[in-house]
């Protein structure tokens, strides 16, 4: 990522997350975005957010990484039924569940870390929603 989309990433994010989260970048370029957020009237949860030297071109991929282990409304760890369509799962990575917040062939360099916290938020907004119905994610959210 060059120095004028951080700097766009860095603003949009303080205003809308001011201290909540941590944008960092390595020496070849790579992104990493820690935030925190809460869903109304539901839990508070970690997402960490990765991005290759090349993003905005390129899609980043989202984490979970607190609480570290969640349950599907039936009881079982999400882990052990990752990848799921149904739930909105990608193949989980290092012990942490990967959420889908967008289609590789939706992806466009003018969507920002702040749009893939918001579909993170909603994805988030549906498992809690999941939790109480034991309708599957998708039902939420669609395909």
């Amino acid at each position: 990522m060059d120095e004028a989309r951080r700097k766009i990433e860095e603003t949009v994010l303080a205003s809308t997350f001011p201290g909540a989260f941590r944008l960092t970048q390595d020496a070849k370029g790579a992104a990493r975005l820690e935030v925190e957020v809460t869903v109304p009237g539901g839990g508070s949860y970690g997402l960490l957010i990765t991005a290759e030297p090349d993003y905005p071109s390129s899609m980043p991929e989202v984490y979970l990484v607190r609480p570290l282990v969640l349950r599907d409304a039936r009881g079982r760890e999400l882990l052990s039924i990752s990848p799921s369509h149904e739930m909105h799962l990608l193949k989980p990575r290092n012990r942490f569940l990967r959420l889908c917040h967008y289609k590789p062939e939706a992806w466009h360099p003018s969507v920002t870390f702040y749009k893939v916290v918001l579909k993170s938020l909603l994805w988030l907004t549906a498992y809690e929603n999941h939790l109480q119905s034991g309708r599957p994610i998708t039902d939420y959210l669609g395909t």
